[in-house]
């Protein structure tokens, strides 16, 4: 359940950087949240489709394209990449189901 350190390239969407652990900062570029999460998503669990089927609306949980594994892998993702950490509580629908929600909690966590 390893992440890819790296960038992904998908076409019209920018690439994730991951940032190793115990380096504040490090090997993070400045996409944005909603490109960023938009292509690990993709990635992760479209498999490579056309990334314009996710909008910034597009139910990720409750439409099925993350299930509670996944849940897991996208926290993990969002930790490292943004440097914040989310609460159990915070795991779920209300702050995790859409690309929209995703950027507010990050923009939260990260002041």
């Amino acid at each position: 359940m390893g992440l890819r350190l790296g960038a992904l390239r998908l076409k019209g969407v920018p690439p994730y950087v991951v940032r190793r652990p115990g380096t504040p900062g490090a090997a993070v570029n400045d996409a944005g949240v909603v490109p960023t999460v938009k292509a690990f998503i993709v990635e992760k669990f479209l498999y490579g489709e056309d990334a314009d089927k996710v909008t910034p609306t597009t139910p990720l949980i409750s439409g099925g394209i993350i299930d509670s594994l996944g849940v897991i892998e996208l926290v993990t993702f969002l930790e490292q990449r943004f440097g914040i950490t989310i609460e159990a509580r915070e795991a779920g629908r209300t702050h995790l189901d859409t690309l929209a929600a995703i950027e507010t909690l990050v923009q939260k966590k990260r002041g």
